[in-house]
């Protein structure tokens, strides 16, 4: 029988899975029950230590939170089947206000179905298998009402401005008018629009000209001038540049900016502000959202948060933006509950619904500052240090801190499932497949994410 002798330097090196062939003198198969630690060797594992009891009942199938708030405060939260609890390390019970009731929990398998991620005083908690969609209400449905403004930019002499509405074409000849005025032709034409149309309610400030359809039905509308359509233009909807827009409208309508060639972005919309809060007046444009469509999360199906509040106790409720009281050392204090973003600029092609919407949230985490979800082979994050907003801030140009939603793209299926941070990279793992979310510059943005194959191991 041969007898092999050799020194093996230390035990520090841990449980290997390559070959044989491969491995070290100090590398193990197995290790039960021993740290391997560069300054005290391989030493036993240190056993558990009893802390308290928080019940006289088995827990079961549960999920375990800990919350390590600082040195001084740290929690166990324990959720299962329609319930949450939470407990100091000494067993001592937490009061966890429940406002919106606690069906956002309700499930048998708690332990794998819920996830969470403690970011300072907030818990998100994920119900992993609830759809996350968008509520029914629509954007700026007040504006979705057809209407028109006709603005008169210059006036000059012998030349003839046209309005054409719902058939009635009204004309202006400049020739001879004294004053020569932007709103003299606008009160021209106000004139003429009245006495030959009905069931229309116009209006004039200035040299502009607002035109609404009584019924709010939809109308036609078209305008022109002698000299080559420069002096007036007419808008109902849509406008080709920002700056053919006037400085007078009526508060709150939308208006698309088509946009040309000459720019380096597509379509955006505009709501107007009156200075005043009157109904048409002066006022300024600013980027707002497509009037009529989907802005803001079903609140019952996003994942809701535990907040540890002012008095210690804690609160386990939808992100929808509600105040509550806070009583501490008998002072009262309110405070507001964060609420999901909601899409503020936008249409739902340049500003999209995430990629949760319509699909399961598989995981939560934090990464770079940001919110992570995934949700099918997607990995979403959050605006910059604002951890509740998954929508861009503005349309006309791509901000380093806007959300980042990006495909984990291979030939094989690709269902992302857990995420874990390392350096600073990502390390994304599907069933078949790991991935790195990385940045090709020192930020990460959404014009520097991508994510690439990093290993092919069954996991």
């Amino acid at each position: 029988m041969a007898v092999i002798s050799r020194a093996i330097p230390t035990l520090l090196r841990g449980i290997s899975q390559s070959s044989d062939a491969l491995k070290q003198a100090d590398h193990a198969d197995i290790q039960d029950n021993a740290d391997s630690n560069p300054v005290l060797g391989l030493t036993k594992r240190s056993g558990s230590q009893f802390l308290a009891s928080v019940g006289s009942s088995t827990l079961g199938n549960v999920h375990i939170q800990t919350i390590n708030r600082d040195a001084s405060e740290q929690y166990v939260a324990i959720f299962s089947n329609g319930n949450v609890k939470v407990y100091e390390l000494d067993g001592t019970e937490k009061t966890v206000n429940k406002p919106d009731g606690t069906n956002y929990l309700n499930t048998s398998d708690p332990r794998s179905v819920i996830k969470t991620v403690t970011i300072a005083d907030f818990t998100f908690v994920v119900n992993t298998s609830i759809i996350p969609a968008m509520d029914s209400a629509v954007s700026n449905s007040a504006s979705n009402i057809t209407q028109a403004i006709i603005f008169i930019n210059q006036a000059t002499a012998k030349t003839t401005y046209s309005v054409t509405v719902d058939g009635v074409t009204v004309t202006d000849d400049t020739t001879g008018n004294d004053p020569l005025s932007t709103e003299t032709v606008a009160t021209d034409l106000v004139t003429g629009l009245n006495s030959g149309l009905t069931g229309f309610t116009i209006a004039r400030n200035g040299p502009v000209i607002h035109i609404k359809k009584n019924d709010g039905s939809n109308f036609s509308i078209d305008g022109s001038d002698s000299q080559g359509n420069t002096k007036m233009t007419v808008i109902k909807n849509t406008v080709q540049q920002f700056t053919d827009l006037p400085n007078v409208s009526p508060n709150g309508y939308v208006v698309e900016i088509i946009g040309d060639e000459g720019t380096d972005f597509d379509n955006y919309y505009v709501k107007f502000t009156t200075n005043n809060g009157n109904a048409f007046e002066e006022g300024q444009w600013s980027e707002t959202v497509e009037a009529g469509i989907p802005f803001k999360f079903n609140y019952d199906t996003m994942p809701h948060v535990l907040i540890r509040q002012a008095d210690g106790n804690f609160r386990f409720a939808r992100v929808d933006g509600d105040s509550y009281n806070v009583t501490v050392d008998g002072s009262t204090t309110s405070f507001d509950l964060p609420k999901w973003g909601e899409r503020v600029v936008g249409d739902l092609e340049s500003s999209p619904d995430p990629s949760f919407i319509g699909n399961k949230i598989n995981n939560v985490f934090f990464f770079r500052n940001r919110l992570g979800f995934l949700a099918a082979d997607n990995v979403i994050l959050s605006t910059v240090s604002e951890f509740f907003n998954f929508f861009p801030e503005t349309v006309i140009s791509v901000l380093d801190t806007e959300p980042i939603d990006v495909a984990a793209s291979h030939t094989k299926v690709a269902i992302l499932k857990h995420a874990v941070t390392m350096g600073e990279k990502l390390i994304l793992f599907s069933e078949q497949t790991q991935f790195v979310l990385s940045s090709s510059a020192d930020n990460l943005t959404p014009s520097t994410a991508n994510v690439l194959v990093q290993t092919e191991f069954e996991s």
